[in-house]
């Protein structure tokens, strides 16, 4: 009965009495009177944030009274009761070492970049997607160069621009292109008409298709 009076009220009490029933909570777990002390409270947590010895990508924010809720209601995708505050991405820049073709599931090819390894608060990152080949190609990227690189949202490594290219034009030995076969089974790669798309037509004899297949099929979009 003592549940449910605070499931009827506060949602900061409610998580205060799980606690006290012996769950474990968030140490930043806090409630904030009005707009302006939770804009207070945000820019605050910056400096909170640099000495957490676990990662985030930003705060949770609910309406604190869950009588609420329901009259607040949804959308076909989360509730209107509850936000996140998602901090801006950092910029750093590192060098692209290399670049590898990845295979797909799909069969597409997928330019990944190796970065001079590089912490962004608290990540080590090494590698980015460089999502396709006519990418490559607008940001005018060769190996060698020094880039800009940020996590979007905090998680996905993005390359976005040149910082520093090196001087050599050498034979394009620099250059990022397609490779003319699979790195996986050596399949001649094809590109789709009118598209963006290279990909490896080795369907079902391609081992990097395989493991992809098999990953996606055991995988939650899957069995």
């Amino acid at each position: 009965s003592e549940f449910y009076s605070f499931s009827q009220g506060e949602y900061f009490s409610m998580i205060h009495f799980l606690e006290q029933l012996g769950f474990e909570i968030s140490s930043y777990f806090k409630k904030c009177q009005g707009i302006d002390e939770v804009i207070s409270h945000i820019e605050q947590f910056w400096d909170v944030k640099k000495q957490i010895d676990f990662e985030i990508d930003g705060l949770v924010l609910k309406v604190n009274d869950m009588s609420l809720w329901e009259k607040v209601g949804y959308t076909e995708h989360h509730p209107r009761y509850a936000i996140a505050y998602k901090f801006p991405a950092e910029i750093v820049t590192t060098k692209l070492l290399s670049v590898e073709h990845s295979v797909g599931r799909t069969g597409t090819i997928t330019p990944v970049a190796n970065l001079e390894a590089v912490n962004i608060w608290g990540a080590v990152i090494r590698r980015a997607t460089l999502h396709n080949y006519e990418e490559v190609e607008k940001l005018g990227l060769k190996v060698g160069d020094s880039v800009f690189l940020k996590r979007a949202g905090e998680v996905i490594p993005k390359i976005i621009s040149v910082a520093v290219s090196p001087d050599s034009d050498e034979s394009g030995l620099t250059r990022i292109l397609p490779p003319e076969f699979c790195p996986s089974c050596e399949t001649r790669i094809v590109k789709d008409e009118d598209k963006v798309r290279y990909y490896c037509p080795n369907s079902y004899a391609c081992p990097a298709q395989m493991w992809e297949k098999i990953a996606f099929a055991v995988g939650k979009q899957g069995f």
